[in-house]
């Protein structure tokens, strides 16, 4: 998804030049910010994955904080009218308040 935003300037301008050719679905602005903002969630569950991988034994100590971290980071797009993962909150408290 990354190289597609690194491309869009560049498929945006295809599209525009050759675009009545395509039949397919296009790309829109919501595409692209809603492209932009699975990045930006993905990107703290990859580091996330990169810091437990790291580890031999994982233990609550170094998940935990890591749960309320992205809990945190979730909360702030909440209020976000195009937040892509709304249920993604539930499933983080869900998982906390087992452990």
């Amino acid at each position: 998804m990354q190289s597609l935003l690194q491309t869009k300037t560049a498929v945006i301008a295809y599209m525009s030049k050759f675009g009545s050719n395509y039949k397919g679905s296009k790309l829109l602005d919501s595409d692209w910010e809603k492209t932009s903002k699975y990045c930006e969630v993905l990107e703290l569950f990859c580091q996330a994955t990169v810091l437990l991988d790291g580890e031999k034994y994982v233990s609550c100590s170094s998940v935990l904080p890591l749960l309320s971290t992205l809990q945190k980071h979730m909360a702030v797009h909440e209020e976000d009218p195009g937040y892509i993962l709304p249920g993604l909150n539930r499933l983080l408290w869900l998982t906390s308040s087992s452990v």
